[in-house]
């Protein structure tokens, strides 16, 4: 794979993201990004990423596990810092 090949980080990034790999997918979509900004695909695969994140941390959440709540939620925020439920998540765990 050609690091510098928007479609290959494309293709790597669906691929790990079918595998439920955002910790890999992610910066997969963001240099495709790079590459070839505005591009709807890479977009909607980080936007899924973030999606990932927030209802991993609503799950440990809804768990009581506010530390690993957290990190999930912090994870969607390095992603997309102006997601409303990440940021709600993390403040809901201050909280406590």
């Amino acid at each position: 794979i050609n690091p510098k090949h928007w479609q290959a980080q494309l293709g790597l990034g669906k691929a790990l993201l079918n595998l439920a790999d955002c910790a890999q997918a992610a910066p997969a979509f963001l240099e495709a990004l790079k590459l070839q900004p505005g591009n709807e695909e890479a977009q909607a695969g980080l936007a899924a990423c973030v999606a990932t994140y927030v209802r991993a941390g609503q799950d440990f959440a809804a768990q009581e596990n506010c530390p690993e709540a957290v990190g999930q939620f912090m994870e969607a925020l390095k992603l997309d810092p102006e997601n409303a439920a990440a940021q709600a998540g993390v403040a809901a765990c201050a909280g406590e």
